[in-house]
């Protein structure tokens, strides 16, 4: 019975499964209106149902995480590697995805398409209170500049953060609240890391419960979607999708490049030994699934040093999402060549820190909750999210193995980085493993 079980689960989290599920919804949609119509609600639920783990999840999983870094026990110059390598790498991937977008203009669509997706804007179920159209750029911000995007960052009571939804502050706090708690002696602070970890899992379980369910939640929202925009919809994003994969295709060559020099070794050897690394992050579209995969991979076929990886692969795959720091700075300039408005070069900075602190909020979500982080960046720039968050979702069974295919290879290449090799004497005897194969582990 066990087996058959298995079976059945595996059946369900299967991205063909997505895939089928997506398609019935592009089917319903084109010959069944009234069926799609009937069945929206659904995915209003489910979209609910995911959006209701955000905020739980990003507190004890970053939480968790940095406390640990940070009670390792790793050296100083160590941690300052760790941090350069992880900030280097974000920021490149942000500068990557707005330099991409800036000569790609995936969201410069003509007038007919413009009006299509207004209509969708207005009409769709998943913005009922939104009342602005695409062809007028929403209202500028009252203030700009460095001051008040740091006054919106740091929360006054985070509690009441939480309550409104200010994920940005949340975030804030969780990172401060990590640092902090990593600096107290484990014997006093195990306990709350114990139960970070334990809500932590238990959230990371609610979510996987939820999958389960998730081609019927997919099938719906896309339904609705075709159903009140036609398959054009589809044929419009494939632009955006083309822009954020010339943007991993671009960070693939570099990755490989930086390998080639750091290992020294064949080209050939260095993609032999991640193939089933990549491919399996394609095929799953879970980054944690990756990890035991990764860490063999480094270890035995890099020969870097066991306990370096050990501790990188997990942490780094676990919060520094970089594909999604790029899929967030494309989806940005996406979302402002739609709605016409024209972005400084300050508020440029602005969106590079805004996906790096967004892509560290990413940490434990997956699909339609990795998208609702990107309202961190749209915030402080005045640009919804709410009527533009359907054009993504239809195109989330394609987004979704591309990003874990970024995520998980420029973590591989920043732990490349930062680790020694094997037959270097460990100057970090002290690091804490942190288990790769914990049940439970965050999708994406």
């Amino acid at each position: 019975m066990a087996a058959q079980k298995t079976i059945v689960q595996r059946i369900l989290l299967s991205p063909w499964l997505i895939v089928i599920g997506a398609g019935c919804g592009v089917l319903i949609g084109l010959h069944d209106k009234p069926l799609a119509h009937t069945i929206a609600p659904f995915g209003d639920i489910y979209l609910t149902f995911l959006k209701m783990t955000v905020v739980p999840i990003l507190i004890s999983a970053i939480a968790l995480n940095m406390g640990k870094l940070m009670s390792s026990g790793a050296s100083g110059a160590y941690l300052f590697r760790l941090l350069f390598a992880f900030l280097a790498t974000f920021t490149i991937s942000g500068i990557i995805g707005l330099i991409v977008a800036v000569i790609g203009e995936p969201g410069n669509v003509g007038a007919e398409d413009l009006r299509l997706l207004g209509s969708i804007v207005q009409q769709g179920g998943y913005s009922p209170d939104l009342e602005m159209a695409l062809n007028a750029p929403p209202a500028p911000p009252k203030e700009s500049g460095f001051l008040p995007f740091l006054l919106q960052m740091v929360p006054a009571n985070v509690f009441q953060a939480m309550a409104s939804g200010a994920t940005l502050q949340v975030l804030v706090f969780s990172m401060m609240f990590g640092i902090a708690l990593g600096s107290v002696p484990r014997e006093t602070s195990g306990s709350m890391f114990h139960a970070l970890e334990s809500a932590y899992r238990a959230l990371d379980r609610l979510v996987h419960w939820m999958m389960y369910i998730l081609p019927l939640g997919l099938c719906a929202m896309v339904a609705v979607q075709i159903a009140s925009a036609g398959a054009d919809i589809i044929l419009m994003m494939m632009g955006f999708v083309g822009v954020v994969g010339a943007c991993y295709v671009l960070m693939f060559v570099i990755g490989v490049l930086i390998l080639w020099r750091r290992l020294k070794c064949p080209l050939g050897t260095i993609l032999s030994e991640l193939r089933q690394p990549l491919i399996l992050s394609i095929a799953t579209g879970n980054s944690m699934a990756c990890v035991p995969s990764c860490i063999t991979a480094l270890h035995e076929g890099y020969r870097l040093n066991e306990r370096d990886v050990g501790l990188l692969v997990p942490l780094g795959i676990g919060i520094c999402r970089y594909g999604n720091v790029v899929y967030f700075a494309v989806a940005t300039l996406f979302i402002a060549q739609l709605y016409q408005v024209d972005v400084s070069l300050i508020q440029m900075v602005f969106i590079v820190v805004g996906c790096i602190l967004a892509g560290i909020a990413t940490a434990g979500a997956s699909g339609a909750v990795t998208l609702a982080m990107l309202g961190i960046v749209l915030g402080p720039l005045n640009m919804p999210l709410d009527g533009v968050l359907p054009l993504f979702i239809a195109v989330e069974p394609i987004m979704t193995p591309l990003r874990t295919f970024a995520n998980v290879f420029l973590n591989c290449v920043v732990t490349a980085l930062v680790s020694s090799a094997e037959d270097t004497p460990d100057e970090d005897d002290e690091l804490e493993e942190i288990d790769p194969t914990a049940e439970g582990a965050p999708a994406e």
